[in-house]
């Protein structure tokens, strides 16, 4: 039945202006995403790809996930990140890697409310990278590439009902950095 038929999204956004996230901007340049799901199930939100050019050459990132319920999870690939290209208070490097982001507490697809107003985001990052520009040296020493790599889980929480005057909390565990 048409029902049962899988529904299938390709939507293309460009921004026209993109910006630093210090100067109140989006800063991503194009999205690509391709979703699917049913009539039958509205519960449910495939994501294949999504592709998200950043701007001014800050990188780009690469995923796929699926919404069901109020869970999401994305599996994201990231590519050629300059962070000072997005922000100007961020360190200036350059890093790929991969990342997982497990959300829950989201609205669902269909658009029902969880129970509470909790926000839950848990991240496994792996990220190895340069910085652009070796750190200061003193005279007279040679400066050499500095390379980084951060391997880490985080845990970022928002509790509204009980948040009082700290809506957010933010856990890093197994947190590895190397240079």
């Amino acid at each position: 039945s048409a029902r049962d038929a899988p529904i299938q999204v390709r939507l293309a956004i460009t921004n026209a202006k993109p910006g630093r996230w210090d100067a109140q901007a989006l800063p991503i340049e194009r999205l690509t995403v391709q979703a699917e799901g049913s009539a039958s199930d509205r519960t449910r939100l495939l994501l294949p790809q999504f592709e998200a050019v950043l701007q001014q050459n800050a990188g780009t990132v690469r995923g796929s996930g699926q919404w069901r319920g109020h869970e999401a999870e994305l599996v994201l690939q990231l590519s050629g990140l300059r962070p000072a290209a997005l922000d100007a208070r961020a360190v200036a490097l350059t890093a790929a890697g991969s990342t997982t982001l497990t959300i829950v507490g989201l609205p669902s697809p269909e658009g029902k409310l969880p129970a509470d107003q909790k926000l839950d985001v848990k991240a496994v990052v792996d990220l190895q990278g340069q910085l652009d520009a070796p750190p200061r040296q003193p005279v007279g020493t040679q400066a050499k590439a500095q390379v980084v790599r951060v391997q880490t889980k985080a845990h970022v929480v928002r509790d509204l009902p009980n948040a009082g005057a700290q809506p957010w909390r933010i856990d890093l565990s197994d947190m590895q950095l190397r240079s």
